[in-house]
């Protein structure tokens, strides 16, 4: 009669182990490396036409800009637009954790 919890354990811990449930993606400041392994649907073309954009465009306004960017349309957006970020906080890197977020 315990199916349900073990099976919801069980998603929470595949969920956990992905790592996008934890980090954002700025898409502002992160990597070709970061971009490919965080986003869905995402390759090496796609990342760098993400960050050729950026350089010669500046920064990012909104998540929904991505669809300026040649072969990124609005379903990678809506794929992946709960990790997306145009914003970061941390300074560091386009990757952050809900930790980084805890310090005022």
């Amino acid at each position: 009669m315990m199916k349900y919890p073990v099976a919801v354990g069980v998603m929470l811990a595949a969920l956990f182990l992905t790592g996008n449930v934890w980090s954002e993606v700025d898409v502002n400041t992160a990597t070709a490396e970061e971009l490919i392994k965080e986003l869905h649907n995402v390759g090496a073309s796609k990342a760098a036409a993400i960050i050729k954009y950026r350089e010669d465009n500046g920064d990012f306004k909104s998540v929904d800009d991505l669809e300026k960017v040649r072969g990124i349309g609005r379903a990678i957006i809506e794929i992946n637009r709960d990790i997306l970020t145009v914003d970061s906080k941390d300074g560091r890197s386009g990757l952050k954790l809900d930790d980084d977020k805890a310090s005022p």
